[in-house]
Protein backbone atom coordinates (compact mmCIF):
# COMPACT_ATOMS: atom_id res chain seq x y z
CA UNK A 1 0.00 0.00 0.00
CA UNK A 2 1.30 3.45 -0.47
CA UNK A 3 2.12 5.47 2.96
CA UNK A 4 1.03 8.35 3.38
CA UNK A 5 2.71 11.19 4.18
CA UNK A 6 5.35 10.64 1.22
CA UNK A 7 5.93 13.58 -0.94
CA UNK A 8 5.22 13.27 -5.18
CA UNK A 9 8.78 15.28 -5.34
CA UNK A 10 11.76 15.26 -3.76
CA UNK A 11 12.88 18.28 -3.44
CA UNK A 12 16.25 19.15 -2.08
CA UNK A 13 16.46 22.50 -0.11
CA UNK A 14 15.03 23.12 3.11
CA UNK A 15 11.35 23.21 2.03
CA UNK A 16 11.56 19.73 1.77
CA UNK A 17 10.36 18.75 5.63
CA UNK A 18 7.83 21.36 4.83
CA UNK A 19 6.21 19.36 2.13
CA UNK A 20 6.25 16.32 4.06
CA UNK A 21 4.37 18.09 6.74
CA UNK A 22 2.18 19.00 4.29
CA UNK A 23 1.19 15.54 2.83
CA UNK A 24 0.48 14.50 6.35
CA UNK A 25 -1.61 17.16 6.67
CA UNK A 26 -3.50 16.13 3.60
CA UNK A 27 -3.64 12.97 4.30
CA UNK A 28 -5.34 13.72 7.74
CA UNK A 29 -7.80 15.93 5.64
CA UNK A 30 -8.36 13.43 3.09
CA UNK A 31 -9.41 10.83 6.13
CA UNK A 32 -11.75 14.05 7.32
CA UNK A 33 -13.43 14.49 4.33
CA UNK A 34 -14.78 10.91 3.77
CA UNK A 35 -15.83 11.09 7.41
CA UNK A 36 -17.69 13.91 7.15
CA UNK A 37 -18.81 12.95 3.67
CA UNK A 38 -20.35 9.55 5.36
CA UNK A 39 -21.72 11.84 8.84
CA UNK A 40 -24.20 12.75 6.17
CA UNK A 41 -26.12 9.62 6.11
CA UNK A 42 -26.76 7.44 8.56
CA UNK A 43 -27.88 4.54 6.09
CA UNK A 44 -24.90 4.87 3.63
CA UNK A 45 -22.85 4.59 6.81
CA UNK A 46 -24.66 1.37 8.15
CA UNK A 47 -24.90 0.14 4.46
CA UNK A 48 -21.18 0.36 3.88
CA UNK A 49 -20.66 -1.17 7.58
CA UNK A 50 -22.58 -4.50 6.32
CA UNK A 51 -20.68 -4.74 2.83
CA UNK A 52 -17.38 -4.33 4.72
CA UNK A 53 -17.87 -6.67 8.01
CA UNK A 54 -18.24 -4.35 10.45
CA UNK A 55 -20.12 -4.51 13.59
CA UNK A 56 -22.89 -2.27 14.45
CA UNK A 57 -21.32 -2.61 18.05
CA UNK A 58 -23.18 0.65 20.08
CA UNK A 59 -19.89 0.67 22.34
CA UNK A 60 -17.90 1.71 19.54
CA UNK A 61 -17.13 5.53 19.60
CA UNK A 62 -15.64 6.52 16.90
CA UNK A 63 -17.94 4.30 14.49
CA UNK A 64 -17.64 6.56 11.32
CA UNK A 65 -13.65 6.60 11.93
CA UNK A 66 -13.42 2.77 12.43
CA UNK A 67 -15.37 2.43 9.41
CA UNK A 68 -13.54 5.25 7.13
CA UNK A 69 -9.75 2.89 7.88
CA UNK A 70 -11.40 -0.39 6.89
CA UNK A 71 -12.35 1.41 3.23
CA UNK A 72 -9.58 2.97 3.20
CA UNK A 73 -7.66 0.16 3.27
CA UNK A 74 -9.34 -2.27 0.60
CA UNK A 75 -8.10 -3.04 -2.55
CA UNK A 76 -8.82 -1.31 -5.44
CA UNK A 77 -11.09 -3.64 -6.92
CA UNK A 78 -12.58 -4.46 -3.94
CA UNK A 79 -13.42 -1.05 -2.95
CA UNK A 80 -15.40 -0.52 -6.28
CA UNK A 81 -17.57 -3.43 -5.72
CA UNK A 82 -18.64 -1.71 -2.33
CA UNK A 83 -19.24 0.96 -3.41
CA UNK A 84 -20.98 0.35 -6.60
CA UNK A 85 -23.35 -2.01 -4.57
CA UNK A 86 -24.16 0.23 -1.58
CA UNK A 87 -24.71 3.10 -4.64
CA UNK A 88 -27.28 0.76 -6.42
CA UNK A 89 -29.26 0.00 -3.43
CA UNK A 90 -29.58 3.39 -2.05
CA UNK A 91 -30.33 4.56 -5.42
CA UNK A 92 -33.61 1.42 -5.68
CA UNK A 93 -34.46 3.04 -2.27
CA UNK A 94 -34.62 6.88 -3.67
CA UNK A 95 -32.46 7.39 -0.45
CA UNK A 96 -31.39 10.72 -1.94
CA UNK A 97 -28.78 11.68 1.03
CA UNK A 98 -27.60 8.37 0.67
CA UNK A 99 -26.95 8.15 -2.48
CA UNK A 100 -24.92 11.70 -2.00
CA UNK A 101 -22.84 10.53 0.32
CA UNK A 102 -21.58 7.74 -1.47
CA UNK A 103 -21.01 9.90 -4.17
CA UNK A 104 -18.72 12.25 -1.91
CA UNK A 105 -16.98 9.53 -0.78
CA UNK A 106 -16.28 8.26 -3.96
CA UNK A 107 -14.22 11.48 -5.04
CA UNK A 108 -12.22 11.18 -2.31
CA UNK A 109 -11.93 7.39 -1.67
CA UNK A 110 -11.71 5.60 -5.27
CA UNK A 111 -8.65 7.82 -6.41
CA UNK A 112 -6.66 6.81 -3.31
CA UNK A 113 -7.56 3.35 -3.92
CA UNK A 114 -6.61 3.22 -7.11
CA UNK A 115 -3.05 4.78 -6.64
CA UNK A 116 -2.42 3.00 -3.31
CA UNK A 117 -3.32 -0.64 -4.89
CA UNK A 118 -2.23 0.09 -8.41
CA UNK A 119 0.52 2.61 -8.19
CA UNK A 120 2.92 0.34 -6.17
CA UNK A 121 6.29 0.36 -8.09
CA UNK A 122 6.06 4.08 -9.37
CA UNK A 123 9.26 5.86 -7.14
CA UNK A 124 7.84 9.10 -6.54
CA UNK A 125 10.30 10.45 -3.99
CA UNK A 126 12.83 9.95 -6.56
CA UNK A 127 11.29 12.57 -9.27
CA UNK A 128 12.41 16.11 -9.05
CA UNK A 129 10.75 19.52 -9.66
CA UNK A 130 11.01 19.38 -13.93
CA UNK A 131 10.98 15.97 -14.41
CA UNK A 132 8.12 14.90 -17.03
CA UNK A 133 6.40 12.16 -15.87
CA UNK A 134 4.80 9.06 -17.28
CA UNK A 135 1.84 8.26 -15.17
CA UNK A 136 -0.45 4.98 -15.81
CA UNK A 137 -3.06 6.68 -17.51
CA UNK A 138 -4.66 6.83 -21.04
CA UNK A 139 -7.16 9.79 -20.81
CA UNK A 140 -6.65 13.27 -18.76
CA UNK A 141 -10.14 12.19 -17.03
CA UNK A 142 -7.97 9.46 -15.61
CA UNK A 143 -5.00 11.61 -14.94
CA UNK A 144 -6.82 13.51 -12.63
CA UNK A 145 -7.90 10.61 -10.97
CA UNK A 146 -4.43 8.70 -10.47
CA UNK A 147 -2.89 12.67 -9.43
CA UNK A 148 -5.38 13.20 -6.92
CA UNK A 149 -5.27 10.30 -5.50
CA UNK A 150 -1.50 10.75 -5.43
CA UNK A 151 -2.36 14.12 -3.45
CA UNK A 152 -4.85 13.05 -1.43
CA UNK A 153 -7.29 15.36 -3.02
CA UNK A 154 -10.80 15.45 -3.99
CA UNK A 155 -11.85 14.56 -8.24
CA UNK A 156 -14.38 17.34 -9.26
CA UNK A 157 -15.42 17.75 -12.72
CA UNK A 158 -17.50 20.67 -14.64
CA UNK A 159 -21.05 20.37 -15.18
CA UNK A 160 -21.65 17.95 -18.66
CA UNK A 161 -24.40 18.71 -21.18
CA UNK A 162 -24.24 15.37 -21.83
CA UNK A 163 -23.86 13.07 -18.82
CA UNK A 164 -22.41 10.62 -21.00
CA UNK A 165 -19.71 12.77 -22.06
CA UNK A 166 -16.13 12.75 -20.19
CA UNK A 167 -15.79 15.55 -18.09
CA UNK A 168 -13.01 18.33 -18.10
CA UNK A 169 -11.60 19.03 -14.46
CA UNK A 170 -13.23 21.37 -12.06
CA UNK A 171 -9.98 22.10 -9.76
CA UNK A 172 -9.98 25.33 -8.02
CA UNK A 173 -7.37 27.28 -6.45
CA UNK A 174 -7.56 25.19 -3.44
CA UNK A 175 -6.57 21.99 -5.61
CA UNK A 176 -5.06 20.30 -8.41
CA UNK A 177 -4.77 22.17 -11.66
CA UNK A 178 -4.63 20.92 -15.05
CA UNK A 179 -3.69 22.44 -18.10
CA UNK A 180 -5.38 20.75 -21.23
CA UNK A 181 -2.51 19.72 -24.23
CA UNK A 182 -5.42 20.60 -26.70
CA UNK A 183 -5.13 24.24 -25.76
CA UNK A 184 -1.71 24.60 -27.17
CA UNK A 185 -1.86 22.87 -30.38
CA UNK A 186 -1.48 26.57 -32.08
CA UNK A 187 1.92 28.24 -31.73
CA UNK A 188 1.85 26.11 -28.17
CA UNK A 189 4.59 27.97 -26.67
CA UNK A 190 3.01 31.44 -26.76
CA UNK A 191 -0.61 30.05 -26.02
CA UNK A 192 1.55 28.11 -22.59
CA UNK A 193 2.62 31.64 -21.49
CA UNK A 194 -0.52 32.85 -21.61
CA UNK A 195 -2.65 30.41 -20.11
CA UNK A 196 0.17 29.42 -17.67
CA UNK A 197 -0.11 33.60 -16.83
CA UNK A 198 -3.49 33.09 -15.93
CA UNK A 199 -3.92 30.08 -13.79
CA UNK A 200 -1.29 31.25 -11.56
CA UNK A 201 -2.13 34.67 -11.33
CA UNK A 202 1.18 36.93 -12.01
CA UNK A 203 1.27 40.36 -11.87
CA UNK A 204 -0.56 42.88 -14.27
CA UNK A 205 2.60 44.44 -15.24
CA UNK A 206 3.97 41.03 -16.10
CA UNK A 207 2.16 41.49 -19.56
CA UNK A 208 4.25 44.75 -20.34
CA UNK A 209 7.33 42.74 -19.88
CA UNK A 210 9.07 40.70 -22.62
CA UNK A 211 9.01 37.09 -23.14
CA UNK A 212 12.23 36.04 -21.18
CA UNK A 213 10.96 38.31 -17.91
CA UNK A 214 7.39 36.77 -18.18
CA UNK A 215 9.17 33.28 -18.37
CA UNK A 216 11.06 33.71 -15.11
CA UNK A 217 7.92 35.65 -13.77
CA UNK A 218 5.94 32.96 -14.31
CA UNK A 219 8.63 30.21 -13.22
CA UNK A 220 9.06 32.32 -9.88
CA UNK A 221 4.88 31.93 -9.45
CA UNK A 222 4.75 28.10 -10.03
CA UNK A 223 7.15 27.36 -7.67
CA UNK A 224 5.70 29.64 -5.02
CA UNK A 225 1.54 28.09 -5.22
CA UNK A 226 4.49 24.73 -4.77
CA UNK A 227 6.37 25.61 -2.19
CA UNK A 228 3.91 28.07 -0.16
CA UNK A 229 0.68 26.70 -1.08
CA UNK A 230 1.19 23.02 -1.92
CA UNK A 231 -0.85 23.16 -5.09
CA UNK A 232 1.14 21.52 -8.20
CA UNK A 233 0.29 22.98 -11.93
CA UNK A 234 0.02 20.18 -14.72
CA UNK A 235 0.72 20.30 -18.29
CA UNK A 236 -0.73 16.98 -19.81
CA UNK A 237 1.05 15.56 -22.57
CA UNK A 238 0.30 13.84 -25.50
CA UNK A 239 3.05 12.25 -27.93
CA UNK A 240 2.23 12.78 -31.46
CA UNK A 241 1.46 9.60 -32.91
CA UNK A 242 3.54 10.58 -36.56
CA UNK A 243 7.15 9.29 -35.47
CA UNK A 244 8.44 11.87 -37.50
CA UNK A 245 7.23 14.44 -35.51
CA UNK A 246 8.18 12.87 -32.15
CA UNK A 247 11.66 14.38 -31.94
CA UNK A 248 10.14 17.96 -31.77
CA UNK A 249 7.77 17.42 -29.32
CA UNK A 250 10.26 15.63 -27.34
CA UNK A 251 12.52 19.20 -27.55
CA UNK A 252 9.16 21.09 -26.75
CA UNK A 253 8.72 19.34 -23.39
CA UNK A 254 12.87 19.86 -22.79
CA UNK A 255 12.39 23.33 -23.50
CA UNK A 256 8.94 24.01 -21.41
CA UNK A 257 10.69 21.93 -18.76
CA UNK A 258 13.55 23.94 -18.86
CA UNK A 259 11.66 26.80 -18.48
CA UNK A 260 9.41 26.57 -15.63
CA UNK A 261 10.96 24.12 -13.63
CA UNK A 262 7.81 23.75 -11.30
CA UNK A 263 5.65 22.49 -14.05
CA UNK A 264 4.73 19.03 -13.27
CA UNK A 265 4.78 17.38 -17.09
CA UNK A 266 2.84 14.28 -17.49
CA UNK A 267 2.49 12.08 -20.56
CA UNK A 268 -0.25 9.75 -21.04
CA UNK A 269 -0.11 6.08 -22.28
CA UNK A 270 -2.05 5.47 -25.06
CA UNK A 271 -2.12 2.00 -24.77
CA UNK A 272 -4.10 2.43 -21.88
CA UNK A 273 -6.82 4.93 -23.46
CA UNK A 274 -9.31 1.60 -23.81
CA UNK A 275 -8.62 -0.11 -20.82
CA UNK A 276 -9.06 3.20 -18.60
CA UNK A 277 -11.76 4.39 -20.66
CA UNK A 278 -13.88 0.86 -19.29
CA UNK A 279 -12.55 1.66 -15.92
CA UNK A 280 -13.95 5.21 -15.67
CA UNK A 281 -17.56 3.97 -17.25
CA UNK A 282 -17.54 1.90 -14.54
CA UNK A 283 -17.54 3.90 -11.40
CA UNK A 284 -18.35 7.50 -12.85
CA UNK A 285 -21.45 6.71 -11.03
CA UNK A 286 -19.69 6.82 -7.58
CA UNK A 287 -17.71 10.18 -8.56
CA UNK A 288 -20.22 12.76 -10.54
Amino acid sequence: KKEPGKSLFSVENKKEEELRVDSDRRFKKFRENIVQALCKSATATHALEDAVSIPTDPGVIDRVGTLVERLIGLDFDVGVEVMRNVYATLDRQNDTAGVAAIKETGRFLIPWLYVSDRITNYQWDSVSLGDVVKIPAGLSTFAEIVMAGIDNREVIWNQLKDKMDFPDGAFGSRNLQFQPEGGISVDREKALREDLFKIVKSPREVMELDDTQKDRAIAQRLRWWFMERGIRIYLIAWMPNIIEEQPEYREFLKRIQQRYPALAIITLDRDLVIENQELFDSIRDILM
